[in-house]
């Protein structure tokens, strides 16, 4: 999340996984580059490292990151992290780029066909927390 994998110019700072044997645990997928993309927009926004606003997201979050630094010019710049303020609209942002999809069977219920099977078509007349995921 440092933002050397998603700019369009790279440094030539060696990346660890350019290596032939890592290669493969790098998941460049879409979805993750556009999670990485959007945290480099916060970070533009403010002022801040790519890694710094990562940090500060999962720190928000209650997470305890373990950082990865193979400099200690890294450490420095993760470490300022903690004076980073994400807004609500950042941490929404970041948190609504990087939802997990439930897959089956919640995707499976969200379909009217199956809901109007299952509920008999009374499903609107529930009211219970629980089902307002399936809802959205």
């Amino acid at each position: 999340l440092s933002g050397k994998y998603t700019k369009a110019n790279p440094t030539s700072e060696e990346r660890r996984f350019d290596n032939e044997m890592m290669k493969d645990f790098l998941d460049n997928s879409d979805r993750n580059t556009t999670i990485a993309q959007e945290v480099d927009k916060v970070a533009q926004q403010i002022g801040k490292s790519s890694s710094q606003v990562a940090l500060s997201w999962l720190l928000n979050k209650g997470v305890i990151p373990i950082i990865g630094a193979r400099k200690i010019s890294h450490i420095e710049d993760n470490l300022q992290c903690v004076d980073v303020k994400l807004s609500p609209e950042q941490i929404q942002q970041l948190d609504r780029v990087s939802q997990i999809e439930l897959g089956f069977p919640h995707n499976f219920f969200k379909a009217d066909m199956v809901r109007n099977f299952a509920y008999n078509g009374t499903f609107e007349k529930i009211k219970n927390h629980r089902y307002s995921q399936l809802i959205d």
